[in-house]
């Protein structure tokens, strides 16, 4: 340790304590306080989600079916569920997954969802991506 030209510790030493013994500790209290603010409060956990299905989102044999139906002569609210019928009724049973697509500016939840529902079928839906640069320029 270095002592002044008189032989004695500088105010800095003084304070630190035997070898800068002070700093370690303020080093280990600022790291706990670090661990104990990225550990998660203890309580209940959250609550189930109040819009999940009722029944198994897998069945209990077998398998879903499901498709992207469109009808021929373009889109719209009675040809796209003309289209899904007629589907069903070429395949002689029901689709249990009707998929949907949607690209960024498109209203969501559309007729399309709540139809499904209606209908016994889960409306899966995708996203059109869009061009990630173009994104982050807003």
């Amino acid at each position: 340790m270095r002592t002044s030209p008189h032989g004695f510790r500088s105010n800095a030493s003084r304070r630190a304590g035997p070898a800068g013994f002070a700093r370690p500790w303020r080093v280990l209290l600022l790291a706990l306080v670090g661990v104990a603010a990225m550990v998660p409060a203890v309580g209940t956990p959250p609550a189930a989600a109040a819009g999940r299905p009722a029944g198994p989102l897998v069945p209990a044999s077998g398998f879903y079916v499901g498709a992207y139906t469109k009808n021929a002569d373009g889109y719209g609210q009675d040809r796209e569920q003309q289209a899904i019928t007629d589907l069903e009724s070429r395949l002689g049973r029901r689709l249990h997954i009707d998929h949907h697509y949607y690209s960024w500016n498109d209203v969501f939840p559309s007729w399309r969802e709540q139809w499904d529902i209606d209908n016994d079928r889960v409306p899966m839906i995708s996203w059109n991506g869009e061009n990630t640069d173009a994104i982050g320029r807003g």
